[in-house]
């Protein structure tokens, strides 16, 4: 019982990467590359994240290292190699992470995601052995596999990439820090001696994540438009329209970060109206008459009103505009319809626009 404590002791102190061991061998070392002094570093990141990108979501490609391991460990007795008296394949596993926040799926893949020094950003990783080749793992998954008796190392690769796992906030830092273990299990040289080395390290990410607000302001919130007056002649038979009355909705976005903008127009006065007749607003005194909006650009198209909401896939949505920046003028229409016997009177309709930015 003494010596195989002594003999873990030995492994751990061997796979931290410290400094000389006090054994009768000399220490054993891992190498990466590049040689950063990190487990891996993810280097290929965004120069800005939106504040509206939706969560689990990538916001860098992977990057990846690669990593050089002996297979051999001093004990008691002085260096051995790990194969001698191996009976049973040896275990590698990325692991050592905080409990994850979530999952991510790429490819089919499920990567459980882990927390990074930041909070709202997250990491995946994944690892696999090159000599002898195995498959790619996530991580907290294990790869089995049985070196070649003659072998003194093998390759391994490690990679990671950053995901948005929440409310980001003001951050803009240079350096994000990857909590990382690397566990190698494996029998050792005496058959009651079941062992595992770990290699712990911290993983980097570089690069500047600076949060891009992609909200564009709109230039004018209210917008009052005087319609020309309209006599039953102008309106002669059912679904017969007139008068239509040109207007703009202009909006000012970043010109850092190109975006789709999408709108949704509401009947204010029936907000469950889906159609394209907009229904008039207390006061109104004409009967027999609406009002219809329409887009304008090119042929002049009707717009059918949608919930009050800014979600992805709203019903009734329209897309804007694609890549916009700067300033933007989106012209439309509005125009009388008869829908029934006429009545004079006045005629007052309120619609509200909805900005959702994607």
């Amino acid at each position: 019982m003494h010596k195989t404590i002594l003999f873990l002791a030995a492994l751990l102190l061997a796979a931290f990467w410290l400094g000389p061991i006090q054994a009768r061998c000399a220490p054993w070392t891992i190498s990466s590359s590049p040689a950063n002094g990190a487990l891996f570093m993810i280097t290929d990141t965004k120069s800005g994240i939106a504040s509206n990108q939706p969560n689990f979501t990538a916001i860098s490609g992977w990057s990846s290292s690669r990593l050089v391991s002996p297979l051999g460990m001093c004990d008691l007795y002085g260096a051995y190699w790990i194969q001698d008296g191996t009976t049973s394949p040896l275990g590698l596993t990325a692991s050592g992470m905080s409990s994850a926040v979530g999952n991510y799926n790429e490819s089919g893949v499920n990567y459980p995601v882990y927390p990074s020094s930041v909070p709202g950003i997250g990491f995946i990783i994944k690892h696999s052995i090159v000599n002898p080749a195995s498959a790619t793992v996530p991580g907290g998954s294990t790869i089995s596999f049985t070196p070649t008796p003659s072998q003194m190392s093998f390759n391994s690769y490690i990679a990671g990439k950053l995901i948005k796992t929440g409310d980001i906030g003001n951050v803009n830092v240079s350096v994000i820090s990857l909590s990382v273990a690397y566990t190698l299990t494996y029998t050792g040289r005496f058959p009651a001696e079941i062992s595992t080395a770990s290699s712990g390290g911290t993983g980097t990410a570089s690069g500047n994540y600076t949060i891009q607000n992609v909200s564009c302001s709109v230039n004018t919130s209210s917008l009052q438009i005087a319609l020309a007056g309209v006599a039953p002649t102008d309106l002669p038979s059912l679904n017969s329209t007139a008068k239509p009355t040109p207007f703009n909705l202009g909006l000012t976005c970043p010109s850092s970060t190109s975006m789709a903008i999408y709108m949704t127009l509401t009947d204010n006065s029936n907000p469950g109206n889906t159609g394209n007749l907009l229904s008039l607003s207390p006061g109104s005194s004409a009967s027999g008459v609406n009002l219809q909006i329409l887009r304008n650009s090119g042929t002049p198209t009707l717009v059918n009103f949608g919930p009050d909401s800014s979600v992805a896939g709203n019903l009734n949505q329209l897309l804007m505009a694609t890549g916009a920046t700067g300033s933007q003028s989106f012209p439309f229409l509005v125009r009388y319809i008869r829908t029934g016997t006429l009545t004079g009177g006045s005629v007052n309709g309120l619609a509200t626009f909805t900005m959702s930015y994607q």
